[in-house]
């Protein structure tokens, strides 16, 4: 099995932690838009490391932290959504190990806060990453300017403060970021 689409339905209760050799060739897991609740699982590090390019978890009911684990293991992914759940904690700086991930979404948790790390700037493939409606603060990371394929940053609706690195504005002037949604009140960039 490569794909296993099971998005837009009712399916609840948790996770399952573990997917066993069957799934070990599994490409593209979208579980989005049910009613999954409990933490994502730090054991899919060890079960989907394989092949694993695409995982959709967002519009559920999903609590706890990302996982660092899976910044380390799940190397190949290329999609990452996670958004519209009830996540908290802070984004794992192991995600910046990501190498091939082209989009990171993890808007609309309310509950992800800290600092947005450093780290993600070494996933120099990102084009989307939608940080937006969460409760991260500080400034935004002068290395998001390594992001040279960046499309797509929004972060509006976080506790973000100061302005937006230059570095970041460079992308935007050489024509390759083409969205850049920040809050423009008070001391937010």
């Amino acid at each position: 099995l490569e794909v296993l689409r099971a998005d837009s339905n009712s399916f609840a209760g948790p996770l399952p932690t573990a997917f066993g050799t069957a799934l070990r060739r599994l490409r593209e897991l979208k579980l989005d838009d049910n009613r999954f609740s409990g933490p994502l699982p730090s054991e899919w590090a060890d079960h989907l490391v394989e092949s694993l390019v695409v995982l959709t978890l967002g519009r559920n009911d999903l609590t706890g932290t990302i996982p660092p684990a899976w910044g380390t293991a799940l190397t190949d992914l290329r999609v990452l959504d996670v958004s519209r759940n009830k996540l908290d904690g802070t984004i794992p700086t192991e995600l910046g190990r990501m190498i091939e991930l082209r989009e990171l979404t993890l808007n609309d948790n309310g509950g992800i806060g800290g600092t947005v790390p450093a780290e993600i700037g070494n996933a120099f493939n990102l084009e989307i990453v939608h940080l937006h409606n969460n409760e991260l603060v500080e400034s935004l990371p002068s290395s998001l300017g390594n992001l040279h394929h960046l499309t797509s940053l929004r972060v509006q609706g976080n506790f973000l403060s100061g302005t937006v690195p230059p570095t970041i504005c460079d992308l935007a002037e050489d024509g390759g970021l083409e969205e850049l949604t920040a809050d423009c009140a008070g001391d937010n960039p």
